[in-house]
């Protein structure tokens, strides 16, 4: 039997891995779109949704490595066709519509259920595939089968398309159930590809197995190699996520914040496993402790400021650099292709336990993004490259030579504090390149000392708050201001109060002030036949004090936290002194309201942002009817919609036209300039008449919503990109 021609082996594989690959990650947020509206828009549910496809990748590259190991190339063809087969059951994906998922609590077992039955099978088939296809490709006799590592450069390359298409094209064009099924065509055609590769694969194994000049297997990895996998895949893998959660907390939330790292990510792979080498070892040597400085400096800037972008720039571009280091430090500790796929499965390994340590140990132990200086510090081990080992000296001398630096760093900023703006983050920075400069060449003593000297100077800076605490939904901060106590949550401004009125009944500020519109209805609903309010978005519960002793109120909030800081006295008063006794439901409040009785609440205001987030599914059709089944006839449906990047009254003035509605909207501006008083504001209203209307609106400051934008937003389909500002 004549081996098969070169070209054809690259012809079959090449494409086979890209579309693989590409499928796998456009299920993973087709997925996670289509179970939105069941299981709420928790950031557990995404952490969890994260855990579920790394656990689920790793086990598909598990199996790629005993199939491999114990099966015939028959065998493992016959066997994975038939997983492929029995996957096309479970597509298209979807949910069952009548699974609600438990919102009394924060429900871990009920999303990985959901994800288990409705993706589990279709998704492990596609994480077999990259080690999978790559060990075929060594039978198949094609061009560097001795090596084919090269795969998983275009393996990367379909990854990185399908991320980028899914947002930019997929969610504009098209519903998710669209989506869904040319996802499902292209996971047919894609059985087709595998049997193809395979009986490439096996038609020259019979060859192979029978040729006495077949190559020895290469020696064994011990598992001093496979720790060093596992920390080179995870040093980038955790800085991804550490970066993303940087930018969203101090920058902002803007619009697919997460896509350009994750990309960056992916082209780091794409770049170290192609083999060529675009950094030095010498270059290497500089540029490893000076990103590492410089993400440091990074790290240190907080809050919007004119140095805003820049500070985006400094994080993206050397945590890029970074990852391509380290992904090529992987590449070049690559095993033989005999075992090929016991290094995806410590290299799966290793990424996922930099997730886990982000995703779950970080948002569990920390109550800041403190993940960030120590994911620094530990790819200091970059600097080290293998070539020699540490003695008691080196770690002897390094504290040593980490102990003076940190004294000077600390030190420092009192001498220069008059003449330099942010003299401890200059000082830091400057005393960190002086030590690059003391220790260069001297690899494990450089790694030592600035993985100390980043730890220690980053928390020996840290910003002193009255108050702050960690959820998985983001960092909640309380500072106080030129009289004003605030409360934060990422960049966005939640809640104030003024300290003079602690004690005290307080006034409502910022977006809930009289002045404002939110405000004004709440001030025109103090009568005694509005006797229902419910309130989605608790904040600091600065909008209670407008409530009325005949009022039955109802509050919907999704994380504890908030609900914990705004019922202590200790920290802000609006609770405290004008409703203790107003139940919260804790939960997504789509689903909370969804599981109750209808409330024929008079008014029901919906403020549920965090931060700058979008939660798309408390603005679609589905959730505006949801909302109108708990409002009486004459009630009025309230939405805050302020954003600094998405326009949102364009799809909501759609969906009011669908449905019926009467939709106003005004875009209030202070009169005072006084900010911490009275902030801007963009408040839409929606009623089923004009009797409701005239209830609770009392000024001509709004007007009507024109319905000009062309797609409505549902369950199914939405498009935030269209409404970038």
């Amino acid at each position: 039997m004549a081996l098969p021609r070169p070209h054809i082996s690259q012809i079959v594989f090449i494409p086979t891995i890209f579309l693989s690959a590409g499928l796998l990650f456009f299920v993973q947020p087709l997925f996670a779109k289509l179970v939105l509206p069941f299981v709420g828009g928790s950031s557990s549910v995404w952490t969890t949704a994260m855990l579920f496809f790394q656990t689920v990748l790793l086990l598909g590259y598990i199996y790629a490595h005993l199939s491999t190991k114990y099966l015939s190339v028959f065998w493992q063809i016959a066997l994975h066709i038939g997983l492929w087969a029995v996957a096309l059951l479970f597509v298209p994906l979807s949910v069952k519509s009548n699974w609600i998922a438990d919102t009394s609590t924060i429900s871990t077992t009920n999303t990985l259920l959901i994800f288990a039955t409705g993706v589990g099978l279709p998704f492990a088939v596609l994480s077999a595939n990259a080690p999978l296809i790559q060990k075929w490709y060594s039978r198949s006799g094609g061009p560097s089968a001795d090596d084919p590592y090269f795969l998983y450069s275009a393996s990367n390359l379909g990854s990185l398309i399908a991320l980028l298409a899914f947002p930019l094209i997929g969610e504009p064009l098209l519903g998710a159930r669209m989506i869904g099924l040319i996802w499902a065509a292209g996971f047919v055609i894609l059985g087709g590809m595998l049997f193809w590769s395979g009986r490439l694969a096996r038609q020259n194994n019979i060859v192979i197995s029978k040729s006495v000049d077949a190559a020895p297997l290469g020696a064994a990895p011990n598992n001093l190699q496979r720790l060093y996998w596992i920390i080179l895949a995870a040093i980038p893998s955790s800085l991804m996520l550490a970066v993303t959660s940087k930018i969203s907390a101090d920058i902002g939330s803007f619009p697919l914040v997460w896509i350009i790292p994750l990309a960056l990510y992916l082209v780091s792979f794409i770049i170290a496993f192609s083999g060529k080498r675009f950094i030095s070892q010498q270059r290497q040597a500089v540029l490893i402790p000076a990103c590492l400085i410089f993400l440091l400096f990074a790290t240190r800037i907080e809050g919007i400021s004119a140095v805003g972008w820049t500070n985006f720039t400094i994080l993206i571009a050397t945590f890029f650099v970074l990852a391509i280091i380290a992904h090529k430090r992987l590449y070049d500790a690559r095993p033989s292709e005999n075992h090929l796929t016991q290094f995806y499965i410590f290299m799966s390994l290793g990424g996922a336990m930099g997730g886990f340590f982000n995703s779950i140990i970080a948002t569990h132990m920390f109550n800041d993004i403190h993940e960030v200086p120590i994911v620094i510090a530990a790819a200091s081990i970059l600097i080290w490259t293998g070539k020699t080992k540490p003695t008691q000296n080196d770690f002897i001398r390094a504290i040593i030579f980490a102990v003076i630096a940190i004294s000077v760093a600390l030190l420092l900023p009192s001498l220069i504090r008059g003449t330099l703006a942010q003299p401890n983050l200059i000082a830091v920075t400057f005393v960190g390149f002086l030590l690059i400069f003391i220790l260069k060449n001297k690899e494990w003593q450089t790694a030592i000392s600035l993985a100390l000297f980043i730890l220690v100077t980053y928390f020996a800076t840290q910003s002193n708050h009255i108050y702050q605490s960690r959820s998985v939904f983001g960092v909640h901060r309380i500072l106080e201001e030129d009289g004003i106590r605030k409360y934060l949550n990422g960049t966005t401004l939640h809640g104030a109060e003024r300290i003079s009125e602690h004690g005290t009944r307080p006034t409502p500020l910022t977006y809930y002030h009289p002045n404002g519109p939110m405000g004004r209805i709440m001030q025109a609903a103090q009568t005694p036949d509005t006797t229902s309010i419910g309130i989605v978005g608790l904040g600091v519960g600065s909008l209670t004090c407008y409530r009325q002793d005949h009022q039955k109120w109802d509050l919907y909030e999704i994380d504890p936290v908030v609900d914990d800081i705004a019922r202590d006295p200790k920290l802000f008063n609006f609770m405290d002194q004008c409703a203790p006794d107003i139940p919260t439901h804790i939960g997504d409040a789509r689903l909370v309201l969804a599981k109750q009785a209808p409330k024929n609440f008079d008014i029901l205001l919906i403020d549920a942002f965090s931060s700058d987030a979008i939660p798309v599914h408390l603005i679609t059709k589905e959730a505006i009817e949801l909302y109108l089944s708990h409002m009486n006839d004459n009630g009025v449906l309230v939405m805050h919609i302020s954003n600094r990047y998405f326009a949102l009254q364009k799809p909501l003035s759609k969906i009011a036209s669908e449905l019926g509605l009467i939709a106003l909207g005004t875009n209030h501006i202070p009169e005072t300039k006084d900010d911490n008083a009275d902030q801007a504001s963009a408040v839409t209203v929606f009623a089923r008449n004009q009797i409701a209307i005239n209830r609770f609106i009392k000024d001509d400051k709004w007007r009507p919503l024109i319905s000009n934008y062309r797609h409505l937003w549902t369950d199914d389909y939405s498009n935030l990109l269209s409404t970038l500002r």
